[in-house]
């Protein structure tokens, strides 16, 4: 029992040295979603509190490996891929990483959308290795070659947040 106290002790005191050392703090500011023909954006409370890019692999919840959360709503499923004729979506996360502190600044975290309305499912897939922002993302969380690459299955909640903000559309490159 004492050295179940001493390792745990020393966990909360490795997480609190992490913390006053600034480890990172990222907050979602922003999510845009383009194709060649559209631009959309979400960017109220939501993006943050709901889409916050975190949870799934490369994340643990007391030392386990988090297979559930953030955008896809099964990790462990791979799905094939979506018609080609679907709209893909680049999904850029515009993060502010120490936000508020002197040394805040920006970062981006890529993914891939489209939306099936024969089946009304959305996709998302992560850049694959040697794929366009696949350095970027990885330097923010790993998740690996399982799961980077592969499509999955988006949550429900993503899927409507993602068609509302595409329902408002503007021209490509066209700040809404």
């Amino acid at each position: 029992m004492k050295y179940r106290y001493a390792i745990n002790l020393t966990a909360i005191s490795l997480f609190a040295a992490l913390t006053l050392l600034g480890f990172p703090k990222r907050y979602t500011e922003k999510i845009a979603l383009t194709s060649s023909h559209r631009h959309a954006e979400i960017s109220d409370e939501a993006v943050h509190t709901r889409f916050s890019m975190g949870g799934g692999p490369g994340f643990s919840n007391n030392g386990v490996p988090d297979r559930t959360g953030w955008i896809v709503a099964d990790w462990s499923t791979r799905l094939p891929e979506p018609p080609a004729a679907l709209t893909r979506y680049l999904v850029t996360f515009h993060i502010t990483v120490f936000k508020g502190q002197p040394d805040e600044h920006a970062e981006q975290y890529c993914a891939y959308y489209t939306y099936d309305p024969a089946t009304n499912r959305g996709y998302i897939r992560l850049p694959a290795k040697g794929e366009p922002h696949y350095s970027e993302n990885t330097r923010m969380v790993f998740r690996g070659d399982t799961f980077e690459g592969p499509w999955f299955a988006a949550t429900p909640d993503w899927t409507a947040a993602a068609e509302t903000a595409l329902k408002l559309f503007s021209p490509a490159g066209v700040q809404p």
